[in-house]
């Protein structure tokens, strides 16, 4: 998969990016994103730490998707508002039925959402999904922008995904040395594409998540 720019102008995702009724639930914490010369804002990389998989039921059985290479680019403020996902590789990809499946975010950077508000925020909010998680990004429905696009090559047939209404995106988060964010059956819905799509593509994969530039660990607190 080729690399899209900013300056293309055509985020998960992964990293990939990288961050409403459903938001105001969510955000109940003060929240401040910091590296360790204090509130950070501006870009962040996440990179995969093990291959990322994207599993979907088609009529056509289970196509299961297998990424080697993973990055996520997005903005953040340290007070976690107005994120956007500016950046996503997913390269190397092989799926069960043989062959490869090229994967491109199009029409990026994402930077709100249909209506206007946020695109992405960022939640200090410990343990709130019960996987031990200092916080969670969460990337905002509906943006119709958002087109994932898979092309296969066995059997061949292209599928799009994206952000439909009520398809909220969320990446836990994990203070630590490296700071990390993780993937956990996130699913994006299928919005167009060959009957023989899967109906929605669920992702899992761990990632690191640093400063841009620098490489620093990042720390979510109140």
């Amino acid at each position: 998969m080729r690399k899209l720019s900013k300056a293309a102008m055509p985020l998960l995702g992964a990293a990939a990016l990288v961050l409403g009724s459903a938001t105001a639930a969510l955000a109940n914490h003060a929240t401040t994103i910091s590296d360790p010369n204090g509130p950070y804002t501006g870009e962040v990389v996440a990179t995969n730490t093990a291959p990322v998989t994207l599993t979907g039921f088609s009529p056509l059985g289970q196509v299961i998707t297998i990424c080697q290479d993973a990055e996520l680019t997005a903005y953040i403020q340290s007070d976690g508002h107005n994120g956007e996902l500016r950046n996503v590789v997913l390269d190397n990809c092989t799926s069960n039925f043989g062959g490869t499946v090229d994967i491109d975010a199009l029409n990026l950077p994402y930077t709100q959402t249909d209506s206007g508000g946020e695109a992405g925020i960022v939640n200090y909010a410990p343990n709130a999904h019960g996987n031990g998680e200092t916080g969670h990004i969460q990337i905002n429905s509906p943006i119709s922008a958002v087109d994932i696009q898979a092309v296969f090559s066995t059997p061949a047939m292209t599928c799009h995904y994206g952000l439909p209404s009520g398809s909220n995106l969320v990446i836990d988060l994990f203070n630590g040395t490296p700071s990390t964010g993780k993937l956990d059956g996130q699913t994006l819905p299928k919005t167009g594409g060959d009957p023989n799509c899967p109906v929605a593509a669920a992702a899992t994969g761990d990632f690191t998540i640093k400063t841009s530039p620098g490489g620093l660990d990042l720390t979510l607190s109140s």
